[in-house]
């Protein structure tokens, strides 16, 4: 689990410097993450918590 978390946090690093954007902790790239990928993407959330069910 601990080589698929670090995976995922180095390729979307990766994908942040191509946007010329640089972090140095995880907390700032997750935040990031959900700020201009999540949201804009799935604006209205991925998930219907109330039905349990993904959007």
């Amino acid at each position: 689990m601990r080589d698929a978390y670090f995976a995922c946090f180095h390729a979307f690093s990766s994908v942040l410097l191509n946007e010329g954007k640089t972090f140095k902790k995880h907390k700032e790239v997750r935040s990031m993450l959900h700020r201009d990928f999540i949201r804009y993407h799935f604006p209205g959330g991925i998930a219907d918590l109330k039905k349990g069910k993904l959007g």
